[in-house]
């Protein structure tokens, strides 16, 4: 499907240095119920030297081309909350879970790249029925857009309950004995006290976001969801907490007093 959207879309396709970014795949659909590797994304002629980033269907793991990864090193041994996965002679594998796909970097969201994902994704929604989507993991730059798109189309053309995603790495937890201000630099990443929550009360713009992402540990089904007992498939492992539960105690409560 990857390499069919490359090349349908003609500016993507004469774009060799660009890269392409998708969403969806399982893990469990590969033989063995392996992650994916890079190599399998080497097999399609029309990747050859593409920056390819795909993150899985659960949003916890992404699976990257050679090109990515030769552009992204060098790589740590290892990583708090997340997993590297390598092969049996320690070799990169092209695939990151958790705080791991942190090392991947993104491109730059442009107002085009995001306007065409939000016209695609509004159009799949459509074309299967759906009346509302939840996005866990919403970043709040997007509400002007999506509120001038509002406007100029009398409401969204289905409605949309956005969840914000806080970067709890981008704060300093130790500075929260006491209400962060909004003047505190060791907390300009706290936006709690000073962004209102979006709420569709009149059903006529059809958006709401009044809840808050945190990612505390990974997912089942990339097995890196916190379990008291290793995981019977992979005994190797019992998952992964990707903040402590020091850092939630911290962050919770300030967000539940600012509403």
């Amino acid at each position: 499907r990857v390499a069919h959207y490359v090349q349908s879309n003609p500016d993507i396709l004469a774009d060799e240095g660009g890269i392409v970014e998708g969403w969806g795949w399982d893990h469990v659909a590969f033989e063995g119920g392996k992650m994916p590797t890079a190599v399998h994304l080497s097999s399609y002629p029309v990747f050859a030297n593409r920056q390819i980033i795909l993150s899985s269907k659960d949003g916890h793991a992404t699976w990257v081309s050679q090109a990515t990864l030769d552009a992204n090193g060098p790589y740590p041994a290892d990583v708090d909350g997340g997993v590297i996965v390598r092969d049996a002679q320690g070799n990169l594998t092209g695939a990151f879970i958790d705080t791991a796909m942190t090392l991947i970097r993104s491109p730059v969201i442009t107002p085009q790249m995001q306007h065409r994902r939000f016209t695609n994704t509004i159009r799949d929604a459509l074309s299967f029925g759906l009346t509302s989507l939840h996005d866990a993991g919403f970043i709040f730059r997007w509400i002007s857009s999506l509120g001038a798109q509002s406007k100029r189309h009398a409401g969204l053309p289905l409605r949309i309950y956005g969840m914000s995603f806080f970067n709890v790495s981008a704060i300093d937890v130790h500075s929260f004995s006491s209400p962060p201000s909004p003047s505190s630099s060791s907390n300009e990443a706290y936006w709690g006290s000073t962004r209102r929550k979006v709420d569709d009360m009149d059903g006529e713009t059809r958006l709401s976001l009044r809840s808050v992402k945190i990612f505390a540990d990974g997912a089942l089904r990339t097995m890196g969801a916190a379990l008291y007992e290793p995981y019977a498939d992979d005994p190797s492992t019992s998952g992964s907490m990707r903040l402590s539960v020091e850092v939630l105690n911290a962050i919770v409560p300030h967000f539940l007093e600012d509403g």
